[in-house]
């Protein structure tokens, strides 16, 4: 049987870099959201997600914590959404965890922001709300929350393109390449294990 496997992520940039992985009994499909929650949403609103055996959600995040680099892999087990602190959502990466990855990786907890952090103040203030957070991202709790309303497995796959306060959004853009290669090979591994 065929797996139907959804692919999503924020820009071309990102979607473009994982792009050209070929497996058998495996039909890949990509989403291109856009930046930010409510794009995302209105996407997700457009798209039959019951017919997918499974979502993953690959992209770039801002370390909230100088000890997460910039190309570091983080995958999420929880994410949260600015201004709702008490609405936290578990990613179980049962599948995950049952493999030996060939990368390092953190698997902490993210917040979706509505805005990029682009400075210290900003960035304190989520550290201070959301304690177990790591990271920040702008797309995944709205896909998180739509896999588990139609109870389909989510894999997110983030990659630490930034500090938070040093925020350069056209650099990023230039590195997107570079920072997306672990997140591919892990998707690689993914799918010929799931």
């Amino acid at each position: 049987m065929v797996k139907k496997v959804l692919v999503i992520a924020a820009t071309n940039r990102e979607l473009n870099c994982l792009k050209g992985i070929n497996l058998n009994n495996t039909r890949l499909q990509y989403l291109v959201t856009g930046i930010g929650v409510s794009r995302t949403i209105d996407k997700l609103e457009s798209i039959i997600l019951n017919k997918f055996d499974m979502i993953i959600n690959a992209g770039i995040c801002g370390s909230l914590f100088a000890n997460l680099k910039k190309g570091d892999l983080i995958i999420p087990n929880q994410v949260n959404i600015e201004e709702e602190a008490c609405n936290a959502i578990e990613i179980k990466n049962k599948m995950l965890e049952d493999m030996q990855l060939s990368c390092p990786y953190y698997q902490e907890a993210i917040v979706t922001v509505k805005s990029p952090v682009n400075n210290i103040e900003r960035k304190s203030e989520i550290i201070e709300s959301f304690k177990d957070a790591v990271a920040v991202d702008m797309e995944l709790y709205p896909i998180a929350r739509k896999t588990l309303d139609y109870n389909i497995p989510l894999i997110a796959l983030k990659v630490v393109s930034d500090l938070c306060e040093d925020f350069k959004f056209a650099e990023i853009l230039e590195q997107t390449k570079l920072l997306m290669n672990p997140i591919k090979n892990i998707l690689t591994e993914v799918i010929k294990n799931k």
